[in-house]
């Protein structure tokens, strides 16, 4: 039996997390450019989780690596950090088929094609958190979570289809983010792909949306996980409780830093629409614009291919979007710009 303080801390926790998910993912909906913000948070996800995984992995060089323009011969942690990438752009297309071994082996790149919905893991309803009250709730996910051990490496398969049966067990009464802190946590403990853990959080952001609490986008946890900067011994050295605490504060921080990247984008959009105002370059404009809000670095080359215009065309039309786009790399050749 867990003390009633540590109870509500995870339930204050849980209200926290609600409503930043809630607000982002209103906010997404509403929003016209959705499409470009979403495909730049899959840069910020995997740069975000090299980070966790010690790895400074320059979100130019991830940019130029997706585009097959690198200035470098690529490293492995790069290769690593582009595989999220990868892996997150795979799982916006998919649904519930997902939630499955032949899934996840597509996720990770073992599985050339995806699979057929079937065999995917039961999607419960939800109800009122009054209908087994809150100290039934930690209870029964404690009792979940502290049966479960660390899976062989060496056979995935099995440590993920363990997952998929936790992700059925858990019941519809408990409101769904806190099974999805639940989740992330059994994902911890089984760690069935250590060099690829970022999958867990991958299943979780689709069961999220498989459930319909999550609409308009994957929710992404990495960039929470780097905010909070604890390890994962921290996050499973304390009682059950403190543990999906930790994970609840880390879809809070994931969908808090996503709201105020939102916001900053919107008024850069802004100032560069009043920018380009009246002049000739207008409609071409709007194209550059539309780029560089769905990408984190823009290179020439990227506006040439867009527009179907010379390099020295494009680098014009950057260059008449004013201060708002700034010259980031220092160089005279193989430059790149960011809003």
């Amino acid at each position: 039996m867990f003390d009633e303080a540590s109870q509500d801390r995870v339930f204050a926790q849980l209200s926290l997390a609600d409503e930043a998910l809630s607000r982002l993912d209103e906010r997404l909906g509403a929003c016209p450019w959705r499409g470009g913000y979403l495909a730049r948070r899959d840069f910020a996800e995997a740069v975000a989780w090299s980070w966790t995984q010690g790895v400074v992995t320059p979100m130019e060089d991830l940019v130029l690596h997706d585009q097959s323009t690198d200035l470098r011969v690529p490293d492995g942690g790069l290769l690593a950090t582009h595989a999220l990438v990868r892996a997150r752009r795979k799982a916006a297309t998919g649904g519930v088929e997902l939630l499955q071994p032949g899934g996840v082996d597509w996720l990770t790149g073992r599985r050339a094609k995806p699979p057929a919905v079937g065999g995917f893991v039961t999607v419960r309803a939800t109800t009122a958190i009054g209908a087994v009250g809150r100290p039934g709730m930690i209870e029964r996910l404690s009792s979940v979570l502290t049966d479960l051990e660390r899976g062989d490496a060496s056979e995935p398969a099995a440590g993920v289809s363990e997952w998929l049966d936790v992700a059925s067990r858990l019941d519809g009464d408990i409101p769904p983010v806190l099974r999805a802190a639940a989740l992330l946590e059994a994902w911890w403990i089984i760690d069935p792909l250590p060099r690829q853990r970022y999958i867990g959080g991958l299943l979780v952001g689709l069961w999220l949306q498989v459930t319909r609490r999550i609409a308009s986008h994957l929710v992404g946890f990495e960039t929470g996980l780097r905010a909070v900067t604890r390890s994962g011994r921290e996050v499973r050295a304390g009682a059950m409780p403190r543990r999906l605490a930790f994970w609840l504060s880390v879809m809070t921080r994931s969908a808090e830093e996503g709201v105020a990247e939102l916001q900053r984008l919107e008024v850069t959009r802004q100032a560069m629409s009043r920018h380009v105002a009246g002049r000739r370059a207008h409609a071409r404009a709007g194209d550059v614009m539309e780029l560089l809000l769905a990408s984190p670095v823009v290179t020439a080359p990227m506006v040439a291919e867009r527009l179907g215009v010379s390099q020295q065309s494009a680098r014009r039309s950057l260059d008449e979007l004013g201060s708002v786009v700034v010259e980031i790399s220092g160089r005279s050749r193989f430059r790149a710009w960011r809003v």
